[in-house]
């Protein structure tokens, strides 16, 4: 089971936040224990909540007894783009955004961050932008593809 937040009522746009929680993979019914661990995910560049991987991380952690949140991308994720502008590997606001909003819903409960690939480097730009004034534990970034110019100028 997942239980989805639309844009309407927790972020702006056309962003959907996945809360799959421990109790909805283990027969539980609530989801809101404000000190359980929660693990924020970023996909990679054509990835979202759908994705194989990412389900598969997702199960696991929460069979460990962790929430996860799992952030789609702008237009993806079965979401239609509403704004006027798409994500990027530059755009750092949207998970800002959802951090800053899971913290208020759950100041005590930790939160840790993810990113695969693209959403790897979204991660750690957006760690290196705010530094120390943020509410993350902890971070691993997977795959990241540190000099995105020359990863392009490689590829071609």
């Amino acid at each position: 089971m997942i239980i989805s937040l639309s844009s309407e009522n927790i972020l702006h746009d056309e962003r959907l936040v996945k809360l799959i929680a421990k109790h909805a993979f283990l027969g539980g019914s609530t989801y809101g224990d404000d000190e359980t661990p929660i693990v924020i995910v970023i996909p990679g560049l054509t990835s979202d909540s759908s994705s194989a991987y990412l389900k598969h991380l997702a199960f696991s952690t929460a069979k460990r007894g962790w929430n996860v949140v799992i952030c789609n991308h702008r237009g993806l994720g079965g979401i239609s783009i509403t704004s006027d502008c798409f994500y990027n590997a530059g755009w750092t606001n949207d998970l800002r955004d959802v951090i800053k909003q899971l913290h208020q819903e759950y100041p005590n409960a930790p939160l840790f961050a993810v990113g695969t690939s693209i959403g790897a480097n979204i991660l750690v730009k957006y760690l290196g932008e705010d530094g120390e004034d943020i509410p993350i534990a902890g971070a691993v970034a997977i795959c990241s593809p540190w000099d995105l110019l020359v990863s392009v100028l490689e590829a071609f």
